[in-house]
């Protein structure tokens, strides 16, 4: 017997002396386990053939990405290879638009190209005065404030002989003014354009079809009113793309709108924050007499919006205001005493502008038991200012 023939027969014996064991299952059951066997191995072969199938797009991906790596690093070559040319191009360019900018000088006085009309810290409010003016125009531009319930607006000298001109330049001064330094809502510039009319001494409005702002004929008509109140226009006419009328949203067709310049209201004083300068606002509602107006100016016009404050004290008296054609006569009460001081300009100012805002000429103040407060004399009859805010451009 050989050694595989011993080998065999030495196996046998083993497995004989193994314990011996019994299957009851019948067929049925053993073909049903051997189907399930087959199905699982099946999942098993379907999640290497994902595995597979990721693997190989991995590799595509970067196999191309290498590919554009080396076209991109290529054409940067090519790139670097032109930028002096194209920088000497834009330097060029840039000249040419300095040169412009430096031959086309603003109509602004005191205004070179690029100059902006933004808020200084701590600024005192300053009125415009008819000895102001001389041979000199100026403009007025009315901004919203940010709640837009309010309009500020801004007066600015212009280097001007005609009123064609204050309206040519209105474009100018819109875009030179940095709204937010002031804390006012950015409403400029205005989508329209503007001309005069010599015949009408009409201001002409004329819109592109379905801006946004007809919908806040509010805000835009306010805005137009109060810009123009200041000036020597009589009406505005609304043009849309050339057509007469403009559509207004709540309010129809507008053709032309009368301009009122003298409104009856109270003044106010506009102080965005602590480190925004106050400016003059008018209130949003009309006094019947300017004794109203005073002691509307005593108490405020909106408690709700703390930017808005007074600008008359409370314990400030009055024995008499009377009206003598076109002249106020103001006589302080024995126990109102004025001082020389900044809150007390302001207290001057804004009664002087509401003394403009019904129609007198010029103001008599009496028995303040003091000469000067800042500039006014009020010994003298003093003027009444032609507009507020004069702004300098910086």
């Amino acid at each position: 017997m050989n050694k595989w023939m011993r080998d065999t027969n030495e196996i046998e014996a083993t497995l004989k002396k193994l314990p011996k064991i019994n299957d009851h299952r019948n067929a049925q059951m053993i073909y049903t386990e051997v189907n399930r066997s087959r199905r699982i191995g099946g999942k098993n072969q379907n999640r290497f053939r994902y595995v597979f199938v990721s693997a190989l797009a991995i590799m595509i991906f970067v196999i191309i990405s290498s590919t554009i790596l080396l076209n991109e690093q290529h054409s940067s070559e090519e790139r670097s290879s032109k930028s002096s040319d194209i920088s000497e191009e834009y330097e060029v360019s840039d000249i040419k638009e300095t040169a412009l900018r430096e031959d086309t000088p603003s109509n602004v006085t005191g205004v070179e190209e690029g100059e902006v009309i933004e808020a200084v810290q701590n600024s005192d409010v300053r009125l415009l005065y008819p000895s102001d003016v001389n041979n000199n125009h100026y403009i007025t531009l009315a901004v919203p404030t940010l709640d837009v319930q309010y309009l500020v607006p801004f007066t600015i000298k212009l280097e001007s002989n005609s009123m064609e001109q204050n309206i040519n330049m209105l474009k100018e001064v819109e875009g030179m003014i940095n709204e937010a330094s002031f804390g006012l809502a950015d409403y400029f510039p205005l989508n329209a354009q503007f001309s005069y009319s010599e015949e009408a001494n009409a201001l002409i409005v004329d819109v592109p079809s379905g801006i946004d702002y007809l919908y806040h004929y509010r805000v835009f008509l306010g805005m137009l009113r109060e810009t123009f109140m200041y000036q020597d226009i009589d009406k505005l006419i609304f043009k849309t793309e050339g057509r007469n009328g403009v559509e207004f949203s709540h309010m129809g067709l507008l053709e032309e709108d009368e301009v009122i310049h003298h409104r009856q209201r109270a003044i106010y004083l506009y102080r965005y924050d602590e480190q925004s300068p106050g400016l003059i606002v008018s209130s949003i509602n009309q006094c019947d007499d300017i004794t109203i107006a005073f002691e509307a100016m005593k108490q405020g016009d909106d408690p709700v919006n703390e930017a808005i404050s007074t600008t008359i004290p409370a314990s400030m008296q009055f024995d008499k205001v009377e009206k003598n054609d076109r002249q106020l006569i103001i006589t302080f009460s024995n126990d109102t005493v004025l001082k020389n001081s900044k809150q007390y300009e302001m207290v001057i100012a804004a009664m002087l502008l509401a003394a403009r805002e019904f129609d007198f000429q010029t103001v008599l103040f009496q028995n303040g038991k003091i000469d000067t407060v800042g500039p006014s004399n009020l010994i003298e009859e003093l003027e009444v200012p032609i507009a507020p805010n004069l702004i300098e451009v910086r």
